[in-house]
């Protein structure tokens, strides 16, 4: 029974390896970058694009990796020009 036990248990991944595996899954070699809380302001959405597109052609190896740029949540409130950040996405 121990012995069964052990086996069962030497599968399970500790928190720290499965994370690990999840960003594996990613893609690794990628460069990924995420832009949120837009909040309907459209002028400092394209500064905030701007500055990335700064921080990548900065380096050349940051161009090689293939970003990507990843918008994440609160697009359209408190700001006037919800429109325009949902036409641009």
């Amino acid at each position: 029974m121990l012995k069964r036990l052990k086996s069962l248990f030497s599968t399970i991944q500790s928190p720290t390896q499965q994370a690990d595996a999840d960003i594996a899954a990613i893609a690794p070699e990628r460069l990924l970058l995420v832009l949120g809380d837009i909040h309907g302001s459209f002028d400092l959405m394209g500064q905030a694009i701007r500055r990335v597109e700064e921080y990548v052609e900065a380096v050349p190896e940051r161009a090689a990796q293939n970003p990507q740029l990843i918008f994440e949540g609160d697009y359209i409130d408190r700001g006037e020009q919800s429109k325009q950040v949902l036409d641009w996405i």
